[in-house]
């Protein structure tokens, strides 16, 4: 009977374990106070596989016209750091996502879109 339960627990265990691994982009680590709105909104932007927005776009969407546009490409080029991994590119293949288009001037910009072709091939093949 406590083999039973120590397997149930070490299942259980590697459950929770597996759960805590989930493929979402973290957010930066700063406090929220202390991050700028337009860097936010860079970060965002590069982390969902966006292209660099102009800043009409940018003001339009935020009802603000003076965009600080030094902040939100600082917050996209940390974005763009966080999501241009073939770890990330994989899962964003695996999970029929296209290509984000903020990689594309990656310096890796070719290893990754094979990365995400393979990814997308296997996820097709099933």
């Amino acid at each position: 009977m406590t083999e039973l339960m120590l397997k149930n627990c070490i299942w259980s265990l590697g459950i929770v374990l597996l759960t805590g691994c989930h493929p979402n982009v973290p957010v930066p680590q700063t406090a929220r106070d202390e991050v700028s709105v337009w860097y936010e909104a860079g970060y965002q932007d590069a982390v969902a596989g966006s292209e660099v927005r102009d800043n009409d776009t940018l003001s339009e969407w935020f009802g603000d016209p003076q965009v600080d546009r030094e902040s939100y490409l600082q917050g996209y080029t940390a974005g763009q750091a966080v999501l241009c991994h073939p770890g990330n590119i994989r899962l964003w293949g695996k999970d029929g996502k296209p290509f984000p288009l903020g990689c594309s001037s990656d310096n890796h910009a070719e290893q990754l879109r094979r990365t995400w072709q393979e990814s997308i091939d296997n996820a097709t093949s099933r």
